[in-house]
Formats: structure tokens, sequence, C-alpha cells
């Protein structure tokens, strides 16, 4: 009889055991979750930053002394001497070797109304715009500038990556008797916050980190020398920095061929010659970047190269209604690793080419002949020509040339509709 009931109660227990077993088995394994939706985006905390425009070129590689939130005093500063005390509320981007006695351009960050400049004190000039940043209100603090330099006038809108400034002297009145930087600081809300330094750093919760903002060094595209090899397309550029005397000629050959070419031309050949860029656009050549003043890129600092680029955008585009980019022509063929990354930064890739015409020796007794053959001889599918509107031997030739070229089974195309991808 006992054997009999300690038999049923075991397997009661048994039954229990499954029961229970089953249950728990049922329930989510993580019950925090059960109410998420899967396809809901992931919460802001996990989402990247928006990327803003560079203030500088180089900007991140240049935050090497004083980062966001760093606590300084006259006693511990990364600065000797030290004037201020507390958390840093901005960036500071230093200057690099070389730059100190050259104008080296600030640009904004962002889109938006200037809407205070003045000098300051732990400043000198400063500039301040409105911007939204993750559909929030903010002002940006561009400090230690030149006052006399910032052109915008206030209620003025700044587009994203256009010049504000250039920074101020060093330990002048113009930066406020501090060594020559850039402070930059984002304040959230509208109201303007000048404040270089907070005294807790709960009170850095009103601004933001800009260098979380900014994208790292960006990738340096490869400067193109060929087109498409696979199909019989050549690519014929034009250069222009000098005179006109092929222009027109030119011009009537490719509308004679109905071909579209591409031109590079120089900020200063397009200040001088305003109508013939209406006229190379309008005929729907392709028109790019060639420097403002010609000059060999690898001698100049990172701003200079900027300003080469930037200042011949400014005068084209004014002229012609649309920007430059993407390409630009290093003049001479000269670039190196450096250039091409600085032109990278503000949009640029550089383009070369596969074979010269020479055609600019034409003072050295070069002939029509000779540019002809150098053009014909090294016929080849995806070659890029360089040819020169500033001499005479280009005129001679080009016509001549795109027929004998079309003749020979090959399409004469822009540089855009046929670069290798």
């Amino acid at each position: 009889m006992n054997n009999k009931i300690l038999k049923i109660i075991i397997l009661v227990v048994i039954i229990l055991l499954i029961i229970i077993g089953f249950i728990y088995l049922s329930k989510p394994k993580n019950v925090q979750n059960i109410n998420q939706n899967p396809n809901q985006a992931p919460s802001s905390q996990n989402v990247a930053p928006p990327q803003l425009n560079q203030p500088i070129s180089s900007a991140l590689e240049r935050v090497t002394k004083k980062p966001f939130g760093i606590k300084v005093s006259p006693g511990n500063s990364p600065i000797s001497p030290e004037r201020f005390s507390g958390y840093h509320t901005g960036v500071d981007f230093e200057i690099l070797p070389g730059e100190e006695n050259i104008d080296v351009p600030i640009f904004a960050i962002c889109s938006g109304q200037l809407v205070l400049k003045k000098q300051a004190t732990g400043y000198g000039g400063i500039a301040v715009q409105s911007c939204q940043i993750d559909n929030q209100d903010v002002t940006i603090i561009y400090g230690h500038l030149r006052l006399s330099s910032i052109e915008a006038k206030i209620g003025d809108n700044l587009s994203a990556g256009e010049k504000i400034a250039v920074l101020g002297t060093g330990y002048s009145s113009e930066t406020d008797s501090e060594r020559k930087h850039l402070h930059l600081a984002i304040h959230k809300g509208t109201n303007i916050d000048l404040r270089g330094y907070v005294q807790t750093p709960t009170e850095l919760d009103t601004w933001f980190d800009v260098s979380k903002y900014l994208a790292p060094s960006v990738k340096v595209p490869p400067e193109i020398i060929w087109g498409d090899i696979t199909q019989k397309v050549v690519i014929f550029t034009f250069d222009a920095g000098a005179g006109t005397q092929s222009l027109q000629i030119v011009l009537d050959a490719l509308k004679k061929e109905n071909l579209k070419a591409t031109f590079f031309l120089t900020g200063k050949w397009a200040e001088q010659n305003p109508e013939m860029v209406k006229q190379i656009s309008e005929a729907g050549h392709e028109i790019f970047n060639h420097t403002y003043s010609h000059p060999h890129l690898t001698t100049l600092t990172d701003e200079q190269i900027i300003s080469e680029l930037t200042k011949a955008d400014e005068v084209i585009s004014k002229i012609i209604g649309k920007s430059t980019k993407p390409y630009f022509r290093p003049p001479y063929g000269e670039s190196n690793d450096h250039v091409l990354k600085i032109a990278a930064e503000v949009g640029y890739q550089s383009v070369r080419w596969t074979i010269d015409a020479l055609d600019w020796e034409e003072s050295s007794g070069r002939t029509a002949q000779q540019v002809k053959d150098r053009i014909l001889n090294n016929l080849k599918p995806g070659t890029i020509y360089i040819m020169h509107i500033g001499d005479n031997l280009t005129g001679q030739v080009i016509d001549e040339l795109l027929s004998k070229i079309k003749e020979q089974g090959y399409f004469i195309s822009s540089l855009s509709r046929r670069i290798s991808k």
C-alpha cells in the first residue's frame, strides 16, 4: 500500500514539473522588449549625428590642445600662459606650421544667418551664426577672427562652406592677445552665450561638442588620367589661362561636328573674358576649375590651395550660374598626395591627361603638323587630350583632328560623360 502511494506521489511531481517547464519555455525571452516594434528606428542615442562643413582645412587634425570639455586653469593647461579657468565650451583648432603670417580662411559649418559680429573680450573678433542641427536651434560662435575680414552684414544668410573671415593675427587686438587659432562653439538655443568656459561639467550640457559633427578627413579620389578604355571614345579638354587666340575656331569646329568638350578655366582668365566664358557654357560645353592664378600648387600652404580653388569657383560660378565642382586640373600637372587631399576636402577631384598635344610649345618652334601627329599617333580608347586655347596651333589643327578621329570610328566626348567608373 505504501509503495502504491509513493508511486502516485512521484507521478504527480513529474506531471507538475512538466507543466512548470512548459509554462517557462512559453514565456518571451526578453521581457523588456516585448512591446518594441521590430521595424522601429534605433533610439536617437544610436543615430550618428549629422556631419557639418569643416570650418578650416584639415579641421580634426588641428584639435591638439583644447578639445571640448577640457578643464583648464592657469596652473594646469596645455597653453602657457593660461588666462582662463573652467571647462572648455568649444573646440580650438590650431594653425599649422607656416600659417603664422598668412591669411587662414574660416568657413561656415552650416547654413544660417549671421546674427552678431564684434570685438569681444577673450576672443578679439567674433562672428555668431544661427543654424539648426538635428532640428534644434543653435548658435555658432567663431572666435579669434579678424573683424575687418567679415564681409557679411548682420542678417545676411551664410551658406555651409561659405567663407566667413580669416583668423586674426596672433597676440594682437584681433585675437585679444591670444595665440592665432579658431575657437568654435555650438550653443543650444537661440540665446547667444559667449562664455568660453563654464565652472561645472553639468553646464556643458547646453553646448554641443563640434568635433563629433565634423567628418573625418575625406577619402581622396584618384587622379583621372584616362577615360573609358573599353570603348572607342576619346576626350578633348581645353585649358584657358592666358590668351584667347584659338577659342572661336575651337567652338566653331565643335559646333560643326555637333560635339561637346570640356574646358578648364582659371579665375583670372574668366574675369578678363566673361563673355567668352558665357559663350562656352551656352554652347553646352563643360567648365571646370583650373585654379585662380595658375600657381605651382605643391609650393602653397593649405589655405592658399583652398583659396585658389574657391576663388576661381566664385568667379566662374557668378558668370555661368553653376559651380566648377567636382573637377579641377592642377596647373602644370603638378600635384602630390597633400594637394589632392586638400582639394578633396573642398569637393574637387584632379583631372590630368593621357596625351599633352604640346600646342603650347608654339614659341619654341613646334609646328601644326607636329601637334597633329602627336594627337593622331596616340589615338587609343579612353585617351584624354589636353590642348590650349591661348595659342595659334590649336586653331590651325582642331578642325582636321576632329574629322580624322571620327573617320577612324572614334566618338569624341566630354569628360563627365566618359570617365572610367
